[in-house]
């Protein structure tokens, strides 16, 4: 594969410019030339391409060689600048290379100009590769500071010794410590000696093992306690020992939010465990009560039974048949206060009305709704309206379900 050359002739002369292009050719070179004779041709030839040469006849009238060497340093050029003359001599070749040529050849003499061409395109690659890799290093080393700098806490690096490194401007919110006070001291030239012997053994640990290390260090200073999550993990160098790199992030505000979590927590259980040892106590009294209204009503009703019922039984039997009626009702009202069907109803209908309780406890008597209205003084039409309300409460949408028989079955 032929190597291509974009070549920039300085020259006055298109016969001897195609001559040193043919010889160039027959080299071995793919060339691209282009000629020009005057300092403007030059200067718009140099803003419009990447030249790899530069191939000036010695003077010409329009524009001389140190001329054309001005203007390329005047744009920081570095580009092989090649005079070439019908004659050369010592002086010639003295003068142009002080004047900042690479080389000053006879035009004529085409294998030196070809091995000139090959040195000095040569050299101009090796000086761009590495002005690329200062630039690159340059990049590098900005970027770095830059992540450093603006790095959300502190970042260091330490020596198998101990001594420091490296270290970010972070140094400064912990103890007022520019990175210039801490790079080449040890912990122990900056800690008091128990936190240094903590942060030593962290640090052993790391370059022994070979492994990632996390752990939360706390921080003192004055009356403040600042807490530190620290990332630590071993840097392998290609060439050089094994060194320690670090980077800590301040969680003051995290440890401390879950702190105050952790009290809340705590205090919520000790207050649901106080709730549940009253709703407890609470639950007993309730029992102790119902347990109470149970015995209560066991004896009322037994002294309904034993003593109040007996001696409305003996009045039927000496009673005038037109009192019967109302003792009978009272001998059942009486048999229905020693049975739970009132509090039935009230437990399971608490919707019902005094009123509507009442007539329930007549239908259940097998009253009706005539019986019923003359006994309570009401219309018929009231009493129809009650037990209408008293069906819906209950739930019996059914017309098929007689009232009387369910609230027997109570």
């Amino acid at each position: 594969m032929k190597n291509k050359l974009r070549i920039l002739f300085i020259h006055e002369d298109d016969s001897k410019v195609a001559r040193m292009v043919q010889g160039l050719q027959h080299a071995g070179f793919e060339v691209f030339p282009k000629r020009v004779d005057n300092s403007k041709s030059l200067q718009d030839a140099l803003n419009h391409n990447d030249w790899h040469l530069v191939i000036a006849e010695y003077q010409i009238p329009a524009l001389s060689s140190r001329d054309a060497i001005r203007a390329m340093r005047q744009r920081e050029l570095d580009i092989p600048f090649i005079v070439v003359s019908d004659s050369v001599n010592r002086d010639l070749v003295t003068h142009m290379m002080r004047s900042g040529a690479h080389d000053c050849i006879e035009q004529s003499d085409t294998s030196r100009l070809v091995e000139a061409i090959r040195r000095e395109v040569r050299s101009a690659g090796v000086r761009k590769e590495h002005q690329q890799a200062q630039q690159d290093l340059y990049y590098s080393e900005e970027r770095f500071d830059l992540f450093m700098q603006y790095l959300p806490g502190l970042a260091y690096i330490k020596d198998a010794d101990g001594r420091f490194l490296y270290v970010n401007d972070y140094m400064h919110k912990i103890n007022n410590w520019s990175p210039e006070d801490v790079i080449g001291k040890r912990d122990s030239d900056l800690w008091d000696s128990d936190y240094v012997k903590k942060l030593r053994a962290d640090d052993m640990k790391v370059l022994e093992s070979g492994e990632i290390l996390e752990s939360i260090e706390e921080v003192s200073l004055g009356d403040e306690s600042f807490y530190y999550l620290t990332t630590r993990f071993p840097i392998r160098r290609q060439h050089g020992p094994t060194v320690l790199g670090a980077i800590s992030i301040n969680i003051t505000a995290r440890i401390t939010a879950v702190r105050k979590l952790e009290e809340t927590t705590k205090q919520l259980e000790m207050e649901r465990q106080s709730l549940e040892k009253k709703n407890i106590a609470l639950r007993e009294i309730l029992d102790q009560i119902d347990h109470e209204k149970a015995q209560t009503h066991e004896k009322l009703s037994a002294n309904l039974e034993k003593a109040v019922l007996p001696t409305v039984r003996r009045l039927k039997e000496s009673a005038q048949p037109s009192q019967l009626p109302s003792l009978e009702l009272l001998e059942k009202e009486l048999s229905q206060i020693a049975s739970p069907f009132i509090q039935t109803l009230q437990n399971h209908f608490a919707k019902l009305s005094p009123r509507e309780l009442e007539v329930c406890r007549l239908i259940k008597n097998g009253m009706t709704s005539k019986e019923i209205a003359e006994m309570l003084n009401l219309s018929l039409g009231t009493i129809q309206k009650h037990r209408e309300m008293i069906r819906r409460k209950l739930g019996l949408t059914n017309d098929g379900i007689n009232l009387h028989s369910y609230l027997q079955s109570l």
